[in-house]
């Protein structure tokens, strides 16, 4: 029982597996030894009751106790084992199995079924049909070629075969475009100039015009960046361009531990994702393809693509923030930038209309700020219309536009202006203004000599800023 004792604590062990079996034959017994053999040669600690000659606490207990603190049990099972197992045996014979055997099926009466401790061994195929019924749910393994024998090693050392690789990152998939109901004016399509007569200079083979206020001139804009140890979600605001353009990425040192993984692309923006274990690490970025200028290549156009940038800047907390934009025709695009990473979340744009939107941050930090952009098509200011050259001959007269005041009550969202506007804007000689207060709370409600200047201070700057054409007269 000493020499028992020692074997278990050997360096190599990592199992300890106890083999019960009935004793059929000579040749039974030495194939049991044999499989513990090379069970301990393979680092398993595997006992069975050739290794002891006499117990000094007797059979009975003995058997009791290597059930008991064996991590594994092996259940050999031949047609004489399943007798004894199952208790059928001739009374008086092999005892000892129809003992282990009753301490089993015990334990997987206690534990309703689970079974992580016993398994049935054959030597022979055919003796897979004396394995009782209450372990048939479970794996058996057949010891009689070394492949079969590396399959029970791996289960007692917990090492599968197969193993599903590392999750990846989510992919990709971006929802089908939203459709509208009524067509804006920025939707309509581009004019072209006229085609060429044949024989003429450009041919029918020139080239297409450029849309108004769009050019078709491939640039390349490019930039680093900079990144420390863990893992990194790092966006980069860019030039509009016409389509998303191609970013390519290149490390400088090869300092991060696998190349990024670029997350998101939009005209105006891409998003990667880094991962490294450098103190410091730089990649070089590029971003290649069809610039959109935001000119306006016809002097009689009355507005153009316009681009309005700012910084949101807040403080530890959940913040719900408001950006007064200048008039755009339409709802124009919001692209939001962390300056440092510094909210815990992207923003969420809860608000958007043509002059203004409204952003929810929420951020653990002390201070941070993003950057945000406003693109869409554009009217111009009074300025910007008196710097164009004058078209206009004796005869003409200024044209004179009706101004529409969409003003809602103070206890609503006013979204049916979003959806008025759009349609009294195609009435000619016709101005639509949307004035915002934004839903009052009760405070903005019973006080609102503080509240109220915001929106009466952008009516203010819209009528000394009319767009071209539209004179403003007071009526009496």
């Amino acid at each position: 029982m000493a020499e028992q004792d020692k074997s278990s604590n050997s360096p190599t062990a990592t199992c300890r597996v106890f083999i019960s079996y009935s004793h059929d034959s000579t040749e039974h017994e030495q194939r049991v030894r044999a499989l513990a053999d090379q069970l301990r040669d393979d680092g398993i600690d595997a006992r069975i009751d050739q290794y002891v000659q006499d117990p000094d606490e007797g059979w009975v207990k003995w058997m009791r106790t290597q059930v008991k603190e064996a991590e594994k049990a092996l259940l050999v099972f031949t047609e004489t084992y399943q007798r004894r197992f199952e208790g059928d045996e001739e009374e008086g014979k092999g005892l000892g199995a129809t003992f282990e055997g009753v301490i089993v099926t015990q334990s997987l009466y206690e534990s309703g079924g689970r079974n992580a401790k016993f398994r049935p061994v054959v030597f022979r195929d055919e003796d897979a049909q004396f394995i009782p019924v209450e372990l048939r749910r479970f794996n058996r393994y057949r010891v009689d070629t070394p492949e079969h024998y590396q399959n029970l090693l791996r289960w007692l050392y917990e090492a599968p075969r197969i193993i599903p690789p590392r999750l990846g990152q989510k992919a990709n998939l971006p929802p089908d475009p939203s459709l509208k109901l009524f067509a804006s004016k920025s939707d309509k399509p581009p004019v072209s100039a006229p085609a060429s007569p044949p024989g003429s200079a450009q041919g029918a083979a020139g080239p297409e015009p450029a849309p108004l206020g769009i050019s078709k001139t491939v640039e390349i804009a490019e930039g680093v960046l900079t990144f420390g140890s863990g893992s990194w979600r790092m966006s980069v605001l860019l030039p509009p361009f016409l389509d998303k353009p191609e970013i390519t990425l290149v490390p400088e040192g090869w300092s991060a531990d696998k190349d990024p993984v670029i997350e998101e692309i939009t005209t105006d923006k891409f998003t990667a994702k880094i991962s490294s274990s450098a103190q410091q690490g730089k990649w070089i970025w590029r971003a290649s393809g069809a610039l959109l200028k935001t000119h306006s290549a016809d002097a009689a156009t009355t507005s153009g693509i316009g681009i309005v940038e700012g910084v949101l800047t807040f403080g530890s907390g959940s913040w719900r923030m408001s950006v007064l934009l200048p008039p755009f025709l339409d709802k124009p695009k919001i692209t939001l930038v962390p300056e440092d990473c510094s909210a815990d979340k992207d923003p969420v744009v809860e608000e958007l209309t043509t002059d203004k939107f409204t952003a929810k941050i929420s951020s653990s930090t002390q201070q941070g700020k993003w950057i945000w952009r406003a693109r869409g098509p554009r009217r111009e200011s009074n300025a910007e219309s008196q710097a164009r050259p004058s078209h206009s001959t004796a005869n003409d007269k200024t044209t004179i536009k009706e101004v529409v005041l969409l003003i809602h009550g103070i206890r609503d969202f006013a979204e049916w202006q979003h959806k008025v506007s759009p349609i009294l804007r195609e009435i000619p000689e016709k101005e639509v203004w949307p004035l915002s207060y934004g839903r009052f709370d009760a405070v903005r409600f019973w006080f609102p000599i503080w509240t109220r200047d915001a929106p009466l201070n952008k009516l203010l700057w819209r009528i000394r800023e009319p767009s071209e054409g539209c004179q403003l007269r007071s009526c009496q």
